[in-house]
């Protein structure tokens, strides 16, 4: 019924305005096929009511589920119809599950430059994001990336003729580059 065009609705409703019981017994069922229905353009609308109003255990629970499909959160994020999905997600989940969120939206930057809500969900992880050390990249040189550096390369080039994204402990120099090669030398770094 979630992936259906008309009976999806349905689903939300009882998300909305169902027992705790009723919102129970659905996250139950959306756990069982919970890649699948992720994906459906359809049904993602019914897991982000399930994001949503479902009780905080079985929120946590959906993220922690969701995540442990490496791909899914950068494929829904790319989608238009799934990028609320994705920002759900990453407004319900904490510690471990937040960074390993941050972690998967990292190393999905390359495929997630190429959609606006791509994009525009990387620009809210920016916002959010946790430490380097948090995210366990960066060696001897972890510490907070600065959003300069994450923005000018996520947003366009900088303005400035060079940078140090991790501050004056010798970390990596990013010259002033072209989006896409900043990206690269980024996406180099959290490996």
């Amino acid at each position: 019924l979630s992936k259906h065009p008309y009976g999806n609705f349905v689903v939300q409703h009882l998300f909305e305005h169902g027992t705790a019981d009723q919102r129970k017994h659905i996250v139950r069922l959306l756990c069982s096929d919970l890649y699948a229905l992720s994906l459906n353009q359809n049904a993602c609308g019914v897991v982000d009511k399930a994001l949503t109003y479902a009780a905080w255990e079985d929120q946590l629970e959906l993220v922690e589920r969701m995540l442990a499909h490496r791909a899914l959160l950068v494929t829904m994020a790319s989608k238009r119809w799934g990028f609320s999905t994705a920002e759900r997600l990453l407004s319900v989940a904490r510690g471990p599950s937040l960074d390993e969120a941050h972690r998967q939206l990292m190393q999905g930057m390359m495929s997630l430059q190429r959609t606006a809500s791509g994009r525009q969900l990387l620009e809210l992880a920016v916002k959010h994001r946790p430490t380097s050390a948090e995210l366990g990249v960066g060696g001897a040189t972890s510490g907070p990336v600065k959003s300069a550096c994450l923005e000018d390369l996520l947003l366009g080039p900088s303005t400035k003729s060079g940078m140090n994204c991790f501050g004056n402990n010798g970390g990596l120099h990013v010259p002033k580059v072209h989006r896409y090669n900043g990206l690269v030398q980024l996406v180099r770094v959290l490996d």
